[in-house]
């Protein structure tokens, strides 16, 4: 059984082409296989905006140390090494080997060596953070405060009324946009769940 969400118009459609869909029973005619429309909360949940104020304020005060440090790095460092990092650190947060909100520049730098990132890579990354002061700190104080935002949110979802149907051990909950909305899809994913999790009871 899988859950469907959306459709793309043909396949290798870019991620960001694909329409929402609610209903896929031309899909249930399959033996062997169900496929379950989304179901959706009966309303928005209730929640505090304060703590997103304070982080908007953070970013009005750190903002431009932020760009330059990221402006001093090319995409290939941005995605190829922070992102596994940051992806890293969550999976591992999940399974409760390391505290998340405990990270610092100090652990990026040895995960870089244990990783084999070249020698230069990490020469020139490090470069940039001591040239631009601040500005990975303030990146870090950036993410873990949205991960215990989506915490927040993620919570005040599940406990709402549960329908009929629901997921035991869900991924996370997904806004697709709409016109009326001012940001577009946002999908809220726990900070206790990750792709590599190990499942309850397994050997460490």
């Amino acid at each position: 059984m899988v859950v469907g969400h959306a459709e793309f118009s043909h396949f290798g459609a870019n991620e960001k082409e694909q329409v929402p869909k609610d209903n896929f029973d031309e899909f249930n005619s399959t033996p062997g296989l169900i496929v379950q429309g989304p179901i959706y909360t009966a309303e928005a949940p209730a929640i505090d905006a304060g703590p997103v104020d304070k982080l908007i304020e953070y970013v009005d005060q750190h903002g431009a140390v932020i760009d330059s440090f990221l402006n001093s790095l090319p995409d290939a460092d941005k995605n190829g090494v922070f992102y596994p990092f940051f992806n890293a650190m969550s999976n591992q947060h999940a399974n409760k080997e390391i505290d998340f909100n405990s990270l610092s520049g100090q652990d990026f730098e040895a995960w870089m060596l244990k990783k084999g990132i070249s020698a230069p890579k990490q020469a020139h990354i490090i470069a940039m953070v001591k040239a631009h002061p601040g500005g990975l700190d303030a990146i870090f104080h950036l993410i873990k405060e949205i991960r215990n935002m989506k915490d927040t949110v993620d919570a005040a979802i599940k406990q709402q009324p549960r329908k009929e149907i629901w997921d035991t051990h869900g991924e996370g909950h997904v806004r697709y946009a709409q016109k009326h909305h001012k940001y577009g899809n946002i999908k809220i994913v726990p900070t206790t769940w990750a792709p590599g999790k190990k499942p309850v009871g397994a050997p460490q």
